[in-house]
């Protein structure tokens, strides 16, 4: 780690668990990394932010994404993607939803940066998340009577399942969507508590912060999320 990575760590402003403030937007974190493999480790983990931003804006779920990678127009999905979320080679796999292969991409771009950039972390990372999504994928499919192998994205860089059985079974004892995905945020910050490297000034830990933040963020949406489930149509919400 250079000087500028070390005082840029340091600089950061301190992480609540989720359901505080985020001490900052994920584009003033961006703008805060320097040059280099610390700025390619935040920019691929924040790169997924932006891609759920995205499909909550094309489901309606979203009013206004706000990318930090992605233009404003890709983001809502009047522009093409990037070249690195190109479709990657076909499998012989039909896949049932056109977002899936986006992710399918995403993740295979984001394991090749791990690879290159020598980053544990974010392997890990990208493991634990495809495996999280895969394994949602087949609840849901069970439950709808559905064949699971059409919703499952990047299967050849998944984690084991025991990975994300916690975030799972959280999700599953949720009583309802909302609280399900923030069991779903509150998971995933365990599972970085529990794999992040500690006091090693590394890159990694660049990508440790933001992927926390993100979560933050996300946690941060769910209220707005939660403020329009409950309102009644034409009227305040409870």
């Amino acid at each position: 780690m250079t000087g500028a990575d070390y005082y840029s760590l340091t600089a950061l402003p301190a992480l609540d668990l989720p359901g505080a403030a985020p001490p900052l937007s994920l584009s003033e974190l961006l703008r805060q990394i320097p040059p280099g493999r610390a700025h390619v480790l935040v920019r691929t983990v924040l790169l997924a932010e932006d891609l759920l931003q995205r499909e909550a804006f094309q489901a309606g779920e979203l009013a206004a994404p706000e990318p930090v990678v992605l233009t404003p127009e890709q983001a809502r999905g009047e522009a093409p993607l990037p070249p690195e979320l190109e479709p990657p080679p076909s499998d012989g796999t039909a896949r049932a939803l056109p977002a899936d292969v986006v992710w399918e991409s995403y993740y295979g771009h984001a394991a090749a940066i791990a690879h290159t950039m020598r980053s544990p972390f974010l392997q890990e990372w990208v493991a634990m998340e495809v495996r999280l999504r895969n394994e949602l994928a087949r609840v849901r499919a069970h439950a709808l009577g559905l064949q699971a192998a059409p919703y499952l994205v990047a299967t050849a860089v998944q984690g084991g399942a025991a990975d994300v059985e916690a975030a799972l079974n959280a999700w599953l004892d949720a009583p309802d969507p909302l609280t399900g995905l923030r069991a779903l945020i509150s998971a995933r910050w365990r599972w970085i508590e529990q794999h992040e490297p500690l006091y090693t000034f590394a890159a990694d830990e660049f990508a440790v912060y933001a992927a926390r933040l993100a979560l933050l963020h996300r946690w941060r949406r769910t209220a707005t999320a939660r403020a329009r489930w409950r309102s009644p149509p034409g009227g305040k919400p409870e």
